[in-house]
């Protein structure tokens, strides 16, 4: 990455079940899922 074009985030996250069952439907093998969605 470019030193001088980079940027750092923070990323808080509030309900962890809910992201846990996103990041799962997206970055799963399981494309149906993802239709759905």
């Amino acid at each position: 990455m470019n030193p001088e074009t980079r940027s750092i985030i923070k990323v808080n996250i509030d309900n962890q079940g809910l992201t846990e069952r996103n990041v799962t439907t997206f970055m799963s093998d399981n494309s149906e899922a993802r239709k759905i969605w």
